[in-house]
C-alpha cells in the first residue's frame, strides 16, 4: 500500500510539472525529460532534451545535471561535473573546431590545472586563468 500511494503522489506531482507521457517521461514546457523522477522532477539517471536539441545526459537532482554529458546543438560537447548547467570541477570540453580542453573548470571556463589541445596539434599545459595559460606552463 505504501509504495502504491507514493507512486500515485509522484504521478500527481508530475502532472503538475507538465504533460506526463509515462512514469519515466514528462514533456514540460518545450523540454523532454526521461528517467527517474521524484516529486515530478528528474532525480537520478536521466536525459533532458531542450527545444534546440541540446541534450543533457547523466545524473540529475531536481531537473539539474550534476554529472554527465552535455551535447550542444552547435556540436560542442562537455563531460564532467556540472553546476546550474555549466562545467564546474574536473571535466572535458570538445569544441566544434576540434579544440579539446581538459582540466578544472569554473562556469565553463578552464581555471586551474589543465590542458588545451588545438585542432592543428598544438598544446598548452599548465595553470590556466580564464582559459589563458598563466605562470609556469608550456606550449
Amino acid at each position: 500500500y505504501g509504495s502504491w500511494k507514493a507512486g500515485y503522489i509522484n504521478f500527481k506531482q508530475m502532472s503538475k510539472e507538465g504533460t506526463v507521457i509515462s512514469s519515466k517521461e514528462i514533456h514540460r514546457d518545450k523540454d523532454k525529460l526521461k528517467g527517474t523522477f521524484r516529486r515530478g522532477k528528474l532525480n537520478g539517471k536521466g536525459i533532458k532534451i531542450f527545444p534546440d536539441q541540446t541534450t543533457w545526459t547523466g545524473v540529475f537532482r531536481n531537473n539539474l545535471l550534476l554529472k554527465g554529458l552535455i551535447h550542444h546543438s552547435d556540436g560542442t560537447t562537455e563531460i564532467g561535473a556540472f553546476k546550474k548547467g555549466k562545467l564546474n570541477g574536473k571535466g572535458t570540453m570538445i569544441c566544434l573546431d576540434g579544440t579539446i580542453k581538459k582540466g578544472h573548470f569554473i562556469d565553463n571556463v578552464l581555471h586551474g590545472k589543465g590542458c588545451i589541445k588545438y585542432a592543428d596539434g598544438e598544446r598548452e599545459k599548465g595553470e590556466f586563468i580564464d582559459n589563458q595559460l598563466h605562470g609556469i606552463g608550456y606550449r
